[in-house]
């Protein structure tokens, strides 16, 4: 489990770095979660003038990447789930 942990983040450390990079040198940028929320934190950290006043980590970047991934996947199997039963009551009403 430790090695998967270590390979995820990372994993995920390159792509903020290459994400970063990219909105550093005006670089062509996507609209996802992760380029929203660097975008926001670049924004603020130059509107204060001091990087460290206010802004958030790379590891606070990776713990909403994990955050956001887990609850959708876990969200996704709750719904499906209750579609199911739903479907399973709906064909065999005498349950």
């Amino acid at each position: 489990m430790k090695q998967i942990a270590s390979e995820i983040e990372a994993l995920l450390k390159g792509i903020i770095a290459k994400r970063e990079g990219a909105l550093r040198t005006g670089g062509a940028t996507s609209d996802d979660l992760l380029n929203v929320l660097l975008e926001s934190n670049m924004e603020h950290c130059r509107g204060d003038g001091n990087a460290r006043a206010g802004g958030i980590t790379t590891d606070d970047v990776i713990g909403e990447c994990k955050l956001f991934y887990f609850a959708g996947v876990e969200t996704t199997s709750v719904l499906l789930s209750g579609r199911c039963g739903g479907t399973v009551l709906a064909t065999h009403p005498e349950w």
